[in-house]
C-alpha cells in the first residue's frame, strides 16, 4: 500500500487488476476443483420418439446381430482353443508292395544296374555333360536324423590324393564317379505321430492349391474315415496305420506341386534336374479337432493334415551331405557326396475342449460389440442429420441426452424439511412413487425451479446494467416490471 500510493495512477491499476484477476483464477480454479471431486456421472435412459433415429438402430442391431451370430456359430468361439507341443518325426522306407527290384527281377545286393535292365530309365543314362555314369540301386540310400528325413538322389564318388607342396598338404580329386539312384520316388516317406500322443483320427493330404485327399485308412478302427468323410476321394499311393503313415514321395513331390525332373540353374551356369541338386521339404502337420464340427453328428472330430512344400534355393545351394568312405590310406581316400530330399516337419495343433465359464465370457463379449450401434448413432448419424438439415432431430437429441441433478447440500435440506412436513413413511419409500402429484415429487420440483431462477440471477449478475441499459433501454424497463410482478 505505501508503494502504491506513491506509485503512478497507470501502476495502481494495474495492480489492483492483477489482484482481481488472481482471485477470480483461484475462485475458478477451486470451483474447477469442487466439480471434479463431486459431479459424478451415471447412465440415464432417454426414450426418443423419432423414426429418423429408431429405423437406423433397428437395422444396424439386425445386421450387427446376424453378422455376430454367423462368426460366433462358423467359427465356433464358445470352445476353447488350446495349441499342445506336437512333435511327429520322419523317415523314408522302401515300398514293400511296389519294389524298384522285385518289379525288374533284379537283385538288389548288387551295386550297380546295367544298361540291360528292362525298363531303364532316360536319367540313368549316360551324360556326359553332368558325367553322369549310369544309376545305383536305391537300396540303403534313405536315413533319418531325430525328426528329419534325408532321401539320396544322387551319390557322387571322389577320389582323392595327398599332396604336400612346400610343407602345405592339400587334397587333389583325381576321379568322379556320379551315378542317380534309380527311382526314387518309389520310396515312401513314413510320418510317425507316437510322439504327438494324438487320438485316432483321419488324416489328409493337402495339395498347394488348396484341395486335399483322404489317407487310406488301414487301422482297425475305420468307421470316422467311412462315415463322415467318405465323400473325400483317396490318395492313391498312402495308408495310414495306428500311429504312423506312409505316403509316397511321388504323391508328396505332387502335392508340393515340384518334380526331380524340373530342371533348375545353379552354380557356374549348370542346368540340371532338381534329382542332380537336391531339395528340401517342409512337411506341415495340422492337428485339430475342429474340423467339420458342424458336421453331423455335432462335435469335434479328430484330423490332421499333411502338407509338403518345397523350399527355394538360391543360385549356389545344393542338397547334399558329405562322409569318407572306409579303406583309406594316409595318402588316398575316397569322399562319397550324397545329393537328394531332405524333409523336415513342422507341427502345429488346434484343440478344441467345450468349457462353461468361456462359453460365457465369449458370447457376453460378442453381445457387448452392439454398443458399437450407439456409437455410430450418437456421433455419426446425428453429425450427418446435422448436415442435411434436420435440425429438429438434432435439437431434440442434444436437448434430452444431458440432465444434471441437484446439489447434495441442498439436496439433504429438502430431504430434512419434507422429513418434518409429511406424515408418511421414510423417504425412501416415498421418492420411489411414480405418483407426479405425490408431495414429494412436488417439492422437488419446486425447488429445481428455485435453482434454475438462482442460476438465472447469477447469471445476470455478470451482465452489466448500465451496457443493458444502452442497447436495449426498452427490455430493462420490461424486466423491471416482470420481475416486480414476479415478486
Amino acid at each position: 500500500p505505501q508503494y502504491l500510493s506513491s506509485a503512478p495512477p497507470y501502476l495502481a491499476a494495474m495492480a489492483s487488476s492483477a489482484g482481481s484477476c488472481r482471485e477470480s483464477l483461484g475462485e475458478s480454479a477451486w470451483s474447477a476443483a469442487g466439480d471434479f471431486f463431486s459431479n459424478y456421472e451415471t447412465d440415464r435412459t432417454v426414450v426418443l420418439r423419432s423414426p429418423r433415429l429408431r429405423v437406423p438402430e433397428l437395422v444396424l442391431q439386425v445386421c450387427l446381430a446376424v453378422f455376430i451370430l454367423q462368426q460366433f456359430i462358423s467359427s465356433a468361439d464358445f470352445m476353447k482353443i488350446e495349441s499342445p507341443k506336437m512333435m511327429p518325426s520322419l523317415s523314408f522306407r522302401p515300398d514293400t508292395v511296389n519294389s524298384f527290384c522285385e518289379e525288374r527281377g533284379l537283385d538288389c545286393i548288387q551295386e550297380f544296374l546295367h544298361e540291360s535292365s528292362p525298363d531303364w530309365p532316360e536319367y540313368c543314362k549316360k551324360n556326359t555333360t553332368l558325367n553322369i555314369t549310369g544309376c545305383v540301386s536305391p537300396n540303403d540310400h534313405y536315413s533319418s536324423r531325430r525328426a528329419s528325413a534325408f532321401l539320396t538322389t544322387m551319390e557322387t564318388k571322389f577320389g582323392q590324393v595327398l599332396k604336400v607342396n612346400n610343407s602345405k598338404q592339400r587334397w587333389i580329386t583325381t576321379s568322379v564317379d556320379r551315378k542317380y539312384i534309380a527311382e526314387p520316388e518309389k520310396m515312401r516317406l513314413s510320418v510317425d505321430h507316437r510322439s504327438a500322443k494324438r487320438q485316432v483320427a483321419t488324416g489328409f493330404l493337402q495339395f498347394a492349391n488348396g484341395s486335399r485327399c483322404r489317407l487310406h485308412c488301414k487301422r482297425e478302427d475305420c468307421s470316422q474315415d467311412d462315415k463322415l468323410w467318405k465323400h473325400v476321394e483317396l490318395c492313391p499311393d498312402s495308408e495310414a496305420l495306428d500311429w504312423s503313415d506312409g505316403i509316397s514321395l511321388d504323391e508328396i513331390l505332387d502335392a508340393a506341386n515340384v518334380r526331380l525332373n524340373d530342371t533348375s540353374t545353379h552354380s557356374q551356369n549348370t542346368t540340371a534336374a532338381l534329382r542332380y541338386w537336391g531339395l528340401t521339404l517342409l512337411i506341415h502337420i495340422n492337428y485339430t479337432n475342429m474340423d467339420g464340427f458342424w458336421k453331423w453328428p455335432w462335435g469335434t472330430k479328430p484330423t490332421y493334415s499333411i502338407r509338403p512344400e518345397a523350399l527355394g534355393l538360391n543360385s549356389k545351394a545344393q542338397v547334399y551331405r558329405l562322409h569318407r568312405l572306409d579303406g583309406y590310406t594316409s595318402t588316398t581316400r575316397m569322399l562319397l557326396k550324397e545329393s537328394g530330399v531332405h524333409a523336415i516337419p513342422e507341427a502345429t495343433a488346434k484343440m478344441g475342449e467345450f468349457e462353461q465359464a468361456h462359453a460365457t465370457t465369449s458370447f457376453v463379449v460378442a453381445l457387448g460389440t452392439l454398443s458399437i450401434i450407439k456409437i455410430v448413432i450418437n456421433h455419426i448419424l446425428i453429425r450427418c442429420y446435422r448436415w442435411c438439415g434436420c435440425k429438429t432431430v438434432v435439437a431434440m437429441f442434444h436437448l434430452t441426452r444431458y440432465k444434471e441433478s441437484l446439489d447434495e447440500k441442498h439436496f439433504k435440506e429438502v430431504h430434512d424439511d419434507l422429513h418434518e412436513q409429511l406424515e408418511s413413511g421414510s423417504y425412501t419409500e416415498m421418492v420411489e412413487t411414480d405418483d407426479a402429484s405425490h408431495p414429494v415429487t412436488e417439492a422437488f420440483k419446486k425447488l429445481s425451479q428455485k435453482k434454475q431462477a438462482q442460476k438465472r440471477e447469477q447469471i445476470d449478475r455478470h451482465v452489466s446494467p448500465t451496457r443493458k441499459s444502452q442497447t436495449h433501454p426498452e427490455e430493462t424497463e420490461s424486466s423491471e416490471v416482470s420481475s416486480g410482478s414476479e415478486e
